[in-house]
This record gives C-alpha cells, sequence and structure tokens, in this order.
C-alpha cells in the first residue's frame, strides 16, 4: 500500500481550567503514516469527532459522515487508488464549512487532474437566485459560441444548474465556511473540470431573452480563469482608488472594491473617505443607467 503525506489542516480550541484559549497545533500527534488508507481515516475521524470544537454551530453529524465516507475508504484501499483515497477524503473535509479545515501536500497533480480545464466563462449567483456568467473573455470558446456576459445560466449537462451535484464542484484549492463563499465557490468550480471534458450547457440571453444551448470543451488555461474568478476582476485594471466601477458587456454592472483600510480607522472616518464617497457615486450611477444586475 503506498504511503500517501497529506497534512490535515484545522485550528482546534480548547479552554483550560483559567479560561485561556490553547490552540493545538502540533500535529506530530496524530501521524498516520504507518497504518493503512481505512486505519488512518478512523483514526482522523476520531480525532475530528472528538476535538472539533463547532459540531453543534455547524449541525456536523459524524455519524452520518462516517457512514458515508468510511465504505469508500474501504474500496479505494482495496483497489489501491491513491486518486480515489484523496477525492473522498477532500469530499469529507470539505462537507465542513469552516475555512481553517483543508488538506495539504504534494497535491498539485491530482487537483489538475480534477479542474485544469476551464470552459471559458465564469459564474456567480445572484441574490434573486438566479445564475448568470460573470465574465466571458471574447477569445474563449464560450463568447465564441454564443455566451455573453449577463446572460443567465439555465442547465449544465441537461440538469437544472441549482440541481448539479455536488462533486460537481467541489474547490479542491479552497474550502468556505459561509453559505455565501460555499454558493460562490459552488457556481465557480462547476464552470472546471478535467481538460477536454465536454460540457452542455443551456442559457437565456440576457440581450435577446432567447433560448440557447452550446457545446463546449475544457481546455487548458493554466488556471487562470480560476484566478480571475478568486479575485473579482473582470481584467487587468491600474487605477488609483480602491473604488472602481463601470458597465460591462450587456448593461452588467461592474463595482470593484479592494479591501483595504487603515489601522484604527472609525466608522465616521470611513462614510467621509473619498472611497466610500465613490461607492455611493456608484450605486447612484448603476440605478441612473438601469443597471439590474450587478
Amino acid at each position: 500500500m503506498k504511503t500517501i503525506t497529506i497534512a490535515l489542516i484545522v485550528i482546534i480550541f480548547s479552554i483550560n481550567g483559567m479560561g485561556q484559549s490553547n490552540i493545538h497545533r502540533d500535529i506530530s500527534t496524530f501521524d498516520y503514516s504507518n497504518l493503512s488508507w481505512t486505519e488512518a481515516f478512523d483514526s482522523l475521524h476520531a480525532c475530528m469527532s472528538l476535538r472539533y470544537p463547532y459540531t453543534e454551530w455547524k449541525a456536523i453529524d459524524w455519524p452520518e459522515k462516517e457512514t458515508i465516507t468510511r465504505p469508500l475508504i474501504i474500496d479505494a484501499q482495496n483497489s489501491s487508488d491513491t486518486i480515489a483515497f484523496i477525492q473522498y477524503l477532500f469530499e469529507y473535509l470539505y462537507q465542513i464549512p469552516d475555512g481553517h479545515v483543508d488538506l495539504v501536500g504534494d497535491l498539485d497533480s491530482f487537483k489538475q487532474s480534477k479542474i485544469a480545464g476551464s470552459y471559458g466563462f465564469n459564474m456567480l449567483p445572484l441574490d434573486d437566485g438566479t445564475v448568470v456568467a460573470s465574465f466571458v473573455p471574447e477569445e474563449s470558446p464560450a463568447y465564441i459560441a454564443g455566451l455573453r456576459s449577463g446572460d443567465q445560466i439555465l442547465k449544465w449537462n441537461g440538469t437544472h444548474i441549482d440541481s448539479v451535484g455536488s462533486k460537481e464542484y467541489l474547490n479542491y484549492y479552497r474550502n468556505y465556511a459561509t453559505t455565501d463563499g460555499r454558493l460562490f465557490s459552488r457556481y465557480l468550480m462547476l464552470s472546471r473540470d478535467p481538460v477536454n471534458t465536454v460540457a452542455e450547457i443551456a442559457f437565456l440571453s440576457n440581450q435577446s431573452k432567447v433560448e440557447s444551448t452550446i457545446t463546449l470543451t475544457a481546455f487548458d488555461d493554466s488556471m487562470e480563469m480560476y484566478l480571475i474568478g478568486i479575485y473579482n476582476t473582470a481584467q487587468p485594471i491600474n487605477i488609483d482608488s480602491l473604488v472602481y466601477y463601470d458597465v460591462l458587456e450587456n448593461n452588467v454592472g461592474y463595482l470593484y472594491i479592494a479591501a483595504e483600510m487603515e489601522e484604527g480607522i472609525t466608522p465616521e472616518e470611513i462614510i467621509q473617505s473619498p472611497d466610500f464617497i465613490k461607492v455611493q457615486d456608484a450605486i447612484t450611477f448603476f440605478n441612473n443607467n438601469d443597471i439590474d444586475k450587478l
């Protein structure tokens, strides 16, 4: 059985008798490298279910997680399938909504095998529950096929966009704690697949209101579209202000706010700052120009 070196990064808090927080960072006591994959999973699960401090708050059903994952780990061990083993660990851990729970190690080749391909566009969920194409570069296959920024994504491979299975959008690079973060990640990752994977996408044009279906093949983009999605920039911009706004194709509003703040600044100083005023200007601009998607 091949030994796989993976570190689970999770910060576990406990309260001692003096009311002080202790952070247990030493993972040497959790070295399962000499165990079989199933034994290692059993040890990991026992540790997590016992020590994880937010079980009740995050409503984590540890017995259910074990029931689902343990048979998969056994199958991976019996077939010596390293890829499947890592996949099941990701699925197990990323069901925990916590940005401090992650897998690290020599996993780049695994991640690349799963999400190295882009379909040439990114998606974002809107407050009304719809999902739209947020960025479609003009040179991309998606743009050439007719998809534009602001178009509503309806179906993915014949399945309604809201009903696509969780394994189809697992983010192997980052775990998210919040509902909004996980929803953002869901649609960012859905547009990534192994290179040469073929997907059928049904969408509603924001301009013509005509429904169309296109077939795209995932291509190696060196993770460029993923990085654009993570940093929320539709294109490289060089600006002096921390706030930038514009109107993109199909009458889609674009608002960029750099998350920078001086230490010790007060709320009163914030609302009087030029950048805060510029945000208000942007909102007024969008309202005056009937921008209904941002």
